[in-house]
């Protein structure tokens, strides 16, 4: 199961994902992995009939969701 994250945790960039060394490269440790975070949703759909994206935050901080397909792998309860 994976466990809830705060947004802030969830795009966490610490590492410097090529190499494993300390530091920020601005891609996410966390990228390729299934995350669980939750949130308000604070914008609207922009992508109209080009996918799907949505900007979601909580206390924490905020992200931008988005899939470019029609038919996108986010999942929500």
């Amino acid at each position: 199961m994976v466990p809830l994250l705060t947004i802030a945790d969830a795009r966490v960039d610490q590492v410097n994902n090529a190499n494993g060394t300390a530091g920020a490269d601005f891609i996410p440790d966390r990228v390729g992995q299934t995350v669980k975070v939750r949130g308000a949703v604070t914008s609207i759909d922009f992508r109209g009939g080009n996918g799907i994206e949505y900007y979601i935050q909580d206390a924490t901080a905020g992200i931008d969701l988005f899939s470019t397909s029609l038919s996108p792998r986010l999942r929500h309860r």
